[in-house]
């Protein structure tokens, strides 16, 4: 069983979007992580660079979240958002303007709205598969869609060989 979303693209137009379903085991919210970290270092985003400013969790931004999640879901989902949002700039080619920043920073408050959802309603082994689609939108306002495939994809791939790593570990 692999976990992923393939979409197809006709045009400007998504045309079909497939979900694959979940992997069995695992610590689902360290496999994020490493998929992440690895993503953005193949796309030459640096360790230790700064925080692009879509990087600020809603959270900061929106009152009435306080106290839903404990603080160690809560620091995940920073670092979560953290992490996609120096995808995202990693693979923006040249360097975008504010409008492109805005648009990435309303795809970052959705994409943790959902991951808060799944943590929320307690499952968080669904993340995975929702990662290749987080990676999508992240990258979206920045790349065009095909590359936000290849990368959703690679998402996917990356996501796939670290289960398998975990199992065979």
């Amino acid at each position: 069983m692999t976990s992923g979303i393939r979409a197809v693209s006709e045009g400007n137009f998504l045309k079909e979007v497939v979900a694959f379903p979940n992997m069995p085991g695992g610590d689902e919210r360290e496999l994020l992580l490493r998929v992440s970290d690895r993503l953005c270092a193949e796309l030459g985003g640096r360790e230790g660079a700064e925080d692009p400013p879509q990087a600020r969790s809603a959270r900061e931004r929106v009152q009435g979240m306080a106290g839903v999640l404990s603080p160690t879901d809560e620091e995940f989902v920073a670092d979560v958002r953290r992490k996609l949002a120096r995808i995202a700039a990693a693979a923006a080619e040249p360097p975008t303007g504010a409008m492109l920043a805005g648009a990435a920073g309303a795809a970052l408050d959705g994409i943790e709205m959902m991951i808060r959802g799944e943590l929320v309603s307690g499952k968080p082994e669904r993340l995975p598969t929702l990662m290749p689609g987080f990676v999508f939108l992240a990258t979206l306002p920045y790349v065009d869609q095909d590359e936000a495939l290849a990368l959703s994809r690679r998402t996917g791939e990356l996501v796939t060989a670290e289960r398998q790593r975990h199992r065979a570990d």
